[in-house]
């Protein structure tokens, strides 16, 4: 499912109601361009030698997959975010990085 947003709201009566909406280009660049900052310790070369091969893959397909968001989607309701690698310590938003 392509990223979306969720929000909550309350009104006066105290009836909650959710909303779900496609990340906005600004949202959506945040979010890329916080992963690739939070990534790119990992690519230095003292943290790429103490890397798997594996986790060498997996960190190169999640970065491109990353910087290809704008070319690969024309439209921000269509966007999915990669999923994080799992040893991946960084902090992103688990919600919109699903993949799906």
């Amino acid at each position: 499912m392509p990223c979306r947003q969720k929000s909550t709201f309350k009104d006066k009566d105290g009836n909650i109601t959710e909303k779900v909406e496609p990340l906005s280009w600004e949202d959506i660049r945040y979010w890329r361009n916080h992963a690739l900052f939070s990534s790119d310790h990992f690519t230095r070369s003292d943290r790429w030698d103490d890397l798997t091969s594996q986790q060498q893959a997996e960190l190169k397909a999640f970065r491109k997959t990353l910087r290809e968001i704008p070319q690969t989607y024309s439209k921000e309701e269509d966007v999915i975010f990669p999923v994080k690698p799992s040893w991946l310590n960084i902090e992103v938003n688990d919600y919109i990085f699903t993949g799906e």
